[in-house]
């Protein structure tokens, strides 16, 4: 496990001060059944559940432990911290463990760490004394808010699915989200998976008449309590409000269902107005209601479709209590920063980042739209994106959970299982296959400092050591694939714009029109500051100016290709472990309750990758075929169209073996299959063959002979040291300075810079060399709330951009007060 970071060093002995005095006052202890762990009396559940995870460790290991304080035993105690969910793991002299935490929540995070570093301990090792398993920890969240956000899922009639209904699948799924270290359910909707549709969330829970009995509300208010005894919160945002002259129904519901559930987090509305067609109904149908039953919690308000004015307002009849959910890259993920920049309107963060603002801001991560069937898990894309988090002093997150849009039950999305039935909860549903998912984006966003070993850890519990390490090093190989394809090749960025896991971009959002290759050509990247089309690279390489700094479609299909080769070999890695642990060849027959399925769609996800990489190239010679009229270019085109096909077909020859038909009515509609993706590559291809049957009918319009092969190699970039850079706040004029070692570096550097707003595109400032100081130097002026800017120049004719968007932060921020 890693140490604790020295900047908590201090905290950490406060606390320890603090857990002495409190153990002298401390009432009357209750001790579990094993007599090996110490709570304060009247502990909440959630503590009792995570010392009963513990204790089920050390009895496995057949530790000697006894009341506290013998050696190996347990005393939690309640110190409060400035920081909620916070805890702190320490040992004395004589062997016993304290735990100190701020609250309820983080003492149970604490039992929970000590439970994983006892279980991640191995056995063979032989300790002299137990206690050497301990490692001293002080931990507290990265972020405030890390919320988890499902649907609720009604059917064509209106009723509740029945999965939502299934108290087993919440108690599995909460355990679930405690061990992850999500905090909050944020429950949206109603959604009917079937159509697509929409209706009130409100309407489903309460009734016309309410002294008649609703299941539903039931089903509700177990799954508050269900969630509060894992340390968990729900909200809810209704998204139906209806017209005004149903105001007051809806406010009565309203009522009704706050009465019902008064300890719900938050209560929140799609608003999608602005002025007064948002704020009276947020009066109407949910403040006033709140205030006649004296509900103390948040409310919830999404950025879509309003402005900031309305939101401050909305927030000062909320006396503060209004937290805004933005939007981090439109509908989709792509990239774990946010890249929508100068452009997408309200898909984006517009202005609502900027200081003086009244209301909390969490980031809507909707994962959704980039990711609908394929088991997803990289570690280090996390990790960037819990840092971007943060931007514009956000509270936190809400992410779209892999069951969002669709339902949870395994028989509905793998292929028949044969005749073994599930047995239990994990089988039965998709939690063991997206449990990865959930460890990731939950442990990393409370502390991004987690090492990988906790997830490999977590695997090798089911699959054994071999195959534990082996299927974390094939999730993080084939999850990389989906997001640099949507990334390099932004279909669109809401939600039914794209499935870059089903599709190639030839149909319209209402598949009722055809893209032309031209169109194909011209798709713009996620992030259009930092990467390039295939359109926008051969225009710039035949207008033989400068080589450009951002990324082309060669580089993104390399990168790609490399991926796909990568993840390759870990299905293979993968497949190996099986055969070496069952003695047998592996049989193809898919099964999600083993590893086999996760390397065979690994092994469809490295031919999506194969067949974007070469839909991309062939492009790109498309391109050059439009910007230079050189018909060369076009067999080129035609034979990067052709592997692009064949690599789908393995694609498809796969995924169509280990999926049911899939519904997505957003974008793909039912019964999806991958090869009816297929025909999509002929006509292509049918396009392709038109321009070549022109162009050898036509006479050659191009100048001279233009290198094909120099054109198609993509660029060698500049590494040059990490440069040191200083700003210096002169009134409202920031003076940046870069200096790398070595002294003078760059032929061309420029600075790009823009405010804190997702709207204004960014600008570029010239950098000059001033000798005196051995560095470069550029003015600039701050606006409110800062500036967001990166570096982009040449260096020995090579392009060169800091920080690198491929590795790290794309950007640097400086932060002025208002």
């Amino acid at each position: 496990m890693a140490r604790p970071r020295s900047a908590w060093f201090v905290w950490t002995a406060l606390l320890l001060l603090c857990g002495l005095a409190a153990q002298e006052t401390a009432p009357n202890a209750a001790r579990t059944s094993e007599q090996i762990i110490t709570l304060p009396e009247n502990s909440p559940t959630c503590m009792h559940w995570a010392a009963t995870e513990w204790a089920a460790v050390v009895r496995a290991r057949k530790l000697p432990c006894g009341p506290f304080p013998e050696r190996n035993s347990v005393r939690v105690l309640l110190v409060p911290a400035h920081e909620p969910e916070s805890f702190a793991i320490t040992k004395s002299d004589t062997g016993a463990i304290t735990v100190t935490a701020s609250d309820a929540t983080g003492a149970m995070y604490g039992l929970l760490e000590l439970a994983e570093q006892l279980g991640a301990t191995p056995q063979h090792e032989g300790l002299a004394e137990p206690t050497d398993w301990v490692q001293p920890v002080t931990r507290k969240p990265h972020l405030a808010i890390r919320a988890l956000n499902l649907f609720v899922h009604v059917e064509p009639n209106g009723q509740l699915s029945n999965w939502f209904k299934d108290e087993q699948f919440w108690t599995s799924y909460f355990e679930l989200m405690a061990h992850s270290r999500f905090n909050v359910l944020d429950l949206h909707g109603a959604y009917c998976p079937a159509s697509s549709a929409f209706s009130s969330l409100v309407q489903v829970f309460t009734n016309t008449d309410p002294a008649q009995p609703n299941p539903n509300l039931e089903t509700l208010k177990k799954i508050v309590t269900r969630a509060r005894e894992r340390g968990i919160r729900v909200a809810l945002m209704n998204y139906l409000n209806g017209p005004q002259s149903q105001q007051g129904q809806l406010a009565d519901r309203v009522e009704q269902l706050l009465r019902a559930c008064p300890d719900l987090w938050a209560l929140g509305m799609r608003g999608k107005r602005t002025g007064d067609e948002a704020l009276r109904p947020f009066e109407t149908c949910y403040l006033r209601p709140a205030r006649s039953v004296g509900f103390q919690g948040a409310f919830l308000t999404r950025s879509w479709g309003t402005d900031k004015n309305t939101l401050t307002a909305m927030s000062r009849l909320a006396d503060g209590r209004l937290w805004v959910e933005v939007k981090y890259n439109g509908e989709h993920l792509g990239l774990p920063y946010p890249a929508i920049l100068g452009w997408g309107e309200d898909y984006s963060f517009q202005d609502f980042l900027l200081p003086k603002r009244n209301f909390q801001v969490l980031w809507q991560v909707r994962s959704n739209g980039t990711h609908r069937v394929f088991p997803w898990g990289d570690s280090a894309f996390v990790r960037r994106a819990a840092n971007s988090f943060r931007l514009g002093q956000a509270a936190g997150f809400s992410i779209e959970a892999p069951l969002a849009y669709y339902s949870p039950e395994t028989n509905l999305r793998y292929a028949p299982m044969g005749s073994s039935a599930p047995k239990s909860p994990a089988e039965k549903y998709l939690l063991e296959r997206h449990a990865l998912w959930h460890l990731l984006w939950g442990r990393l966003t409370y502390d991004p400092s987690t090492p990988d070993d906790v997830f490999i850890h977590t695997l090798a519990q089911r699959y054994g050591h071999a195959g534990g390490a082996a299927a974390f090093k094939t999730y993080q190989a084939m999850s990389r694939i989906v997001p640099k394809v949507y990334a390099s090749y932004a279909l669109g960025i809401d939600h039914r714009d794209a499935a870059p896991e089903l599709e190639i971009g030839a149909a319209l959002r209402d598949h009722k029109e055809w893209r032309s290759l031209e169109q194909l050509a011209a798709i713009q990247p996620l992030d259009r500051a930092r990467y390039a089309s295939p359109l926008e690279f051969a225009r710039q390489k035949s207008a033989d100016r400068l080589q450009s700094t951002r990324i082309g479609p060669l580089e993104s299909a390399a990168k790609l290709e490399e991926d796909a080769a990568l993840t390759l070999s870990a299905a293979v890695a993968l497949e190996c472990v099986l055969k070496s642990e069952a003695g047998t060849q592996v049989s193809l027959s898919p099964d999600p309750g083993t590893l086999l399925v996760l390397s065979r769609e690994a092994r469809a996800l490295a031919h999506l990758g194969r067949s974007h990489a070469a839909r991309l190239r062939g492009l790109t010679a498309y391109a050059f075929w439009l910007v230079t009229a050189d018909a060369r270019w076009l067999p080129k085109a035609r034979e990067h169209f052709q592997f692009a096909a064949a690599a789908w077909k393995e694609l498809a020859r796969i995924a169509d073996v280990i999926y049911q038909p899939l519904n997505d009515p957003l974008r793909m509609g039912n019964g999806y299959r991958w090869g009816s993706v297929q025909p999509h590559f002929e006509r292509l291809l049918m396009l392709l063959e038109k321009d070549l049957a022109k162009a050898r009918n036509k006479k050659r319009e191009t100048v001279g002979e233009p290198d094909l092969a120099g054109s198609f190699v993509p660029p060698v970039r500049a590494v040059p040291p990490t440069p040191k850079v200083a700003c210096e706040r002169q009134g409202s004029t920031l003076k940046i300075s870069l200096q790398l070692e070595g002294g003078t570096y760059f032929s061309e550097i420029l600075l790009m810079h823009r405010p804190l707003r997702s709207e204004p595109a960014w600008e570029a400032t010239r950098f000059e060399w001033v000798a005196d100081s051995g560095a470069y130097r550029a003015e600039i002026r701050e606006p409110v709330g800062g500036v967001q800017y990166y570096f982009t120049g040449s260096a020995a004719g090579r392009p060169w951009l800091w920080p690198n968007p491929e590795s790290e932060l794309p950007y640097l921020l400086s932060k002025k007060d208002p």
